[in-house]
């Protein structure tokens, strides 16, 4: 969803105004400065990486300190293709079976950080 700001001459997928202040901060989605930096995270620590983006804003007035893994998110085996398509990371991990491979699969120990770009 994209509201506008109070200006009129933008918009921005969300918008705050201070009940103190009064002042209007806003973000929305952006572009990567690098398209080809954006695909799906697989193994980073083989590819000499800890952190993959996964998202960038334009932060207007304020700026994102943590992030939180709630909702639904997409998985796929790395060794089989296995489509795990409704993954919810419930106290922090997930652990599914994956046909295919006949093993256990998972996710835990999930860090996130925020990063200028």
């Amino acid at each position: 969803d994209s509201r506008e700001l109070s200006t009129g001459h933008d918009t921005a997928n969300f918008v705050w105004k201070c009940s103190f202040c009064k002042r209007e901060s806003s973000a929305k989605f952006d572009q990567l400065p690098d398209k080809s930096s954006l695909k799906p995270y697989q193994l980073a620590q083989d590819r000499g990486q800890d952190f993959a983006p996964i998202v960038a804003l334009d932060c207007r007035g304020l700026e994102f300190v943590g992030f939180d893994l709630r909702g639904t998110w997409k998985c796929v085996g790395a060794e089989s293709g296995t489509a795990f398509p409704e993954v919810e990371f419930d106290d922090g991990e997930w652990i599914d079976y994956d046909e295919k491979t006949k093993e256990d699969v998972g996710i835990s120990a999930i860090q996130t950080k925020w990063q200028r770009m």
